[in-house]
């Protein structure tokens, strides 16, 4: 999810932005920090040799940006992009192992510094020869590798700190500003093979919260591997389950929402026992073909009102499937409070 923590300078003479477009002239740098699937997840390794999270800048002003070429070694003092994790999220004696890695790392000089009890901040310094720039809408990409996540404190998610020093093709004046990511942590899967299942939503994936709309998000599963995914069918007694549940923090009444399955042969059954519900998916079909995706919507899902955007979860745990083990996947819900509705999803999907 991004949000916003500081305002940036649009170029001089130019024509006053309309009212839609004020959020992206006000914040016009945008990222997102993902795992090789999409996810904004980074699996806590406390033991391994750490993981990898591919950022990506998008330009969503209308405006064309550049990034001039340093020199030195990144810094504090010295940097086009400086991440920042929560204290306790990297761990401290890892931080000489992150590199940079994928197209074009060579342009780019890094440094990870920590002080205890603090944030940690990988420093990014680009050090072509030659300006590097950004269209309207392009985006920009790099991956960093050996990222070892620990996550003391025990956090499920956390923010990350993107800063960036950059500037307006046709303004020399420097554009700064932040934004912030959250980012999901989990812990190690146990199976042996790694599941070719994306979970996300159709759209937008924030509901406004004001303690009385009835909001609707689409659901999917999608298999993203080249051949079909076995699923035992319901018709056995050791049925493939997907069990869907959503944080409490959600509403006050999450007991209220309907999951109604939109893929044919798929059903969704209501488990209102416990603290908070749950719902069952399950299909009389005995694979997910390669590629394809199975939808269900989620309907009456009042969001109790907030101030800021908050993220809350919202989770799919499967078993008995076929060739795997048992595990789970968590996605985030933006709620949004009124006053930021509309100019949020004017402007972009909030959540990552």
């Amino acid at each position: 999810m991004s949000s916003d923590t500081q305002e940036s300078t649009a170029p001089t003479n130019t024509p006053i932005a309309p009212p839609h477009a004020v959020f992206r002239q006000t914040y016009p740098l945008d990222f997102t920090l993902a795992n090789s699937e999409g996810q904004p997840v980074l699996q806590l390794d406390p033991a391994g040799s750490g993981g990898s999270l591919y950022l990506q800048l998008e330009n969503v002003s209308v405006w064309e940006m550049q990034i001039q070429p340093g020199s030195g070694s990144a810094s504090a003092d010295n940097y086009h992009l400086a991440l920042s994790f929560h204290a306790g999220v990297l761990a401290t004696d890892s931080l000489t192992t992150i590199q940079l890695a994928g197209k074009n790392h060579t342009d780019w000089d890094l440094s990870a510094v920590s002080t205890t009890g603090k944030a940690c901040t990988l420093y990014l310094l680009y050090t072509a020869a030659t300006a590097r720039s950004l269209e309207p809408g392009q985006t920009l990409a790099l991956t960093l590798s050996d990222l070892k996540a620990i996550g003391l404190g025990g956090a499920l998610a956390t923010q990350v700190q993107l800063q960036y020093r950059l500037n307006y093709s046709n303004n020399t004046a420097p554009l700064t500003g932040s934004r912030l990511h959250y980012l999901l942590l989990v812990p190690p899967s146990s199976g042996e093979r790694q599941i070719p299942l994306r979970i996300g939503f159709v759209g937008l994936n924030t509901v406004l919260a004001d303690g009385a709309t009835a909001n609707t998000l689409i659901l999917e599963l999608c298999n993203t591997s080249g051949q079909a995914l076995d699923i035992t069918p319901d018709s056995q007694s050791n049925a493939t389950q997907f069990t869907l549940s959503v944080d409490k923090a959600l509403g006050s009444n999450n007991k209220d929402i309907a999951v109604t399955a939109l893929s044919p042969n798929w059903a969704a059954t209501a488990n209102s026992q416990g603290e908070t519900p749950d719902w069952v998916l399950t299909t009389g079909n005995s694979s997910l073909p390669a590629n394809k995706v199975a939808q269900f919507q989620l309907t009456n899902i009042v969001a109790t009102s907030v101030t800021r955007i908050t993220p809350v979860t919202l989770t799919v745990h499967y078993a008995n499937l076929p060739n795997y083990t048992e595990g789970q996947f968590t996605v985030l819900i933006g709620k949004v409070p009124a006053a930021m509705f509309n100019i949020n999803h004017a402007a972009a999907t909030i959540i990552s």
